[in-house]
């Protein structure tokens, strides 16, 4: 971080908490978030150096600050400050020296507080979860990353902790499988699967290389995967959801997962999406609407108890659904045996669902909210024309904060929720994974919670199946089985 004499920088930086280490191992340059993230610095600083030795680091910040804008290229949005020349930068150098540092400071987050983290989560979920098999041990030494909280489910078989890693969209060779022993060795115990990301076997492949390094063991891992739509149960014919979880099984490596979820609450009848056969055709139209090549019909009951037969038969602890409405699980938990365990839908500050959330809450089903950083796509809603991570008001609440503004969204949803929701937040960068992570043992204050909860303006990221000719609207939004889609 410093300009010129940067041996002097390193030794102070060297000398400063475990605390200021994870902080920095989290930092991320992007040029909105660039004032807030120079603030936190500043602020992870100061509770461990004196002026005299804030005041050169405070010159190099200053110094750093307009040249970070030159270096907005490619990825270089998601590395964290290294060494910079004040005043001039050579792009390719630079880009150089802020990897390396973010590799090191990776590394001592890994070396001082990994130990200590995945101690602390295998002792906290072999005592919530006693039939887990998993031996109860006495609590661990605080982790500098305090560990998240354990919210037990409605079925009586265990606990999930409340922040996990999403891996949608995470296709690149390599890429999730990097991204999952990243984030267990950070400290997280839940990692969100579908058959329909089209990358569990690579997840399964680290589950494998993390158990067999004795990172940790099988049973303090929260493992969840998705049924998808073309493996419902269709027309009596249940052996495609047995088919599809034995798959899954099977690409993670697994004896059973500690959750399934019926990914949505339709299903296809077609279990290859190939129309002739070898030609790949795809879900939806370019508005979002249901491709009309495919019959969809409204289908989660039949499914469902095979879910249940699941449950029974130990392939699976808990069940649970994905993207269903209040009527849809209404419906299913007056038709059904067994009640969901878990609902996940999407939600972030601009799309908040509290209505969603107190149902599910009022129930005891707990709610996994996708996309807590909303999305890098270009979209944005008309009231607030940027996406959450560049929004002023998230930027200047991680100025105060102290925290990235990812860190500060994740805590928003938590702290709303603290009894109801969990949050699995996406990445593929091993510092953005252990910032995510970060989000407890501190809190931000009432005016900060009441500027994010005015974000909220039903605002989707993830369009899915839009219904015609109104396409601001979910087509199965408030349909529940055997009633007209409008298909």
């Amino acid at each position: 971080m410093a300009a010129s004499g940067s041996g002097g920088g390193q030794r102070r930086l060297s000398t400063a908490s475990n605390a200021a280490l994870n902080q920095l191992a989290s930092f991320e340059l992007t040029l909105g978030g660039l004032e807030s993230d120079v603030a936190r610095i500043s602020l992870s600083l100061s509770s461990d150096a004196g002026d005299d030795e804030l005041g050169p680091l405070r010159a190099d910040i200053a110094a750093t600050h307009g040249a970070v804008e030159k270096l907005q290229m490619n990825n270089l949005d998601s590395v964290m400050t290294g060494h910079l020349v004040s005043g001039k930068v050579d792009a390719k150098g630079a880009r150089k020296s802020l990897t390396q540092r973010a590799e090191a400071l990776v590394s001592q987050l890994v070396t001082l507080n990994g130990a200590a983290a995945n101690a602390a989560a295998a002792a906290a979920f072999a005592a919530a979860n006693p039939a887990s098999g998993a031996a109860a041990a006495p609590p661990a030494a605080p982790a500098t990353a305090v560990a998240p909280a354990l919210l037990p489910l409605n079925d009586g078989r265990g606990a999930i902790p409340q922040v996990g890693l999403g891996t949608f969209q995470a296709t690149a060779a390599g890429e999730v499988k990097a991204a999952v022993k990243a984030a267990v060795e950070a400290g997280y115990r839940l990692i969100d699967c579908a058959a329909g990301y089209g990358n569990q076997r690579e997840v399964g492949e680290a589950i494998a290389e993390l158990v067999g390094a004795g990172v940790v063991a099988r049973e303090e891992l929260f493992v969840v995967s998705k049924l998808f739509q073309t493996h419902h149960a269709w027309e009596g014919d249940e052996s495609r959801c047995h088919a599809t979880l034995e798959q899954t099984l099977d690409e993670l490596g697994l004896e059973y997962l500690d959750l399934y979820l019926i990914h949505w609450p339709f299903g296809f009848a077609e279990s290859v999406l190939e129309k002739p056969l070898g030609t790949k055709q795809p879900l939806r139209l370019p508005d979002g609407s249901p491709n009309p090549i495919w019959t969809i019909k409204m289908e989660y009951l039949s499914t469902w108890r095979v879910l249940e037969q699941m449950q029974a038969a130990g392939k699976t602890r808990s069940i649970g659904v994905s993207n269903f409405t209040v009527a849809q699980l209404e419906h299913l938990m007056a038709e059904t045996t067994v009640p969901p365990a878990v609902n996940q839908v999407e939600l972030h500050p601009y799309f908040q669902q509290p209505e969603m959330v107190a149902f599910c809450a009022g129930h005891g089903i707990k709610v996994m909210g996708f996309s807590p950083l909303g999305s890098s796509a270009d979209r944005a809603p008309p009231e607030h024309g940027t996406t959450l991570l560049k929004h002023p008001a998230v930027l200047a609440i991680a100025g105060e904060a102290g925290r990235s503004a990812g860190q500060v969204l994740i805590r928003y949803g938590i702290q709303r929720y603290p009894d109801s929701l969990v949050s699995i937040p996406k990445s593929s960068n091993a510092g953005r994974i252990a910032a995510n992570f970060d989000v407890f043992g501190w809190e931000l204050t009432e005016a900060q919670m009441a500027a994010l909860e005015a974000l909220d303006c039903g605002f989707r990221y993830f369009i899915s199946y839009l219904k015609r000719p109104d396409n601001e609207r979910l087509w199965h939004e408030g349909v529940i089985e055997g009633a007209d889609s409008g298909l």
